[in-house]
């Protein structure tokens, strides 16, 4: 049949969702070699949603200790996710 030969541009395809999780699993791998305080931090704020101030409280840190930890974390990431992404176009 015609349709079944007619790509579904709005499904992905299974190379692309492989090297989605593939990513996914080395960001997961960079962030359990982070610094525990790192990893809590970025735990606390994105997927406890908890502001600063809270986190801050919490750690008996002031909170722009917290925020200079936050960046650390994220600019570590941000790095890592640069590196792999060009190393993997340049092979």
């Amino acid at each position: 049949r015609v349709a079944d030969r007619i790509a579904d541009e709005s499904q992905r395809n299974a190379f692309e969702m492989l090297e989605q999780r593939e990513l996914v699993q080395q960001v997961v791998d960079q962030m359990g070699r982070m610094p525990e305080l790192q990893r809590k931090v970025l735990a606390m704020y994105y997927f406890e949603n908890m502001r600063l101030a809270e986190i801050a409280a919490a750690f008996s840190l002031t909170e722009g200790r917290i925020s200079q930890i936050h960046t650390q974390a994220v600019m570590s990431l941000r790095t890592f996710l640069k590196r792999i992404t060009n190393s993997e176009i340049c092979f």
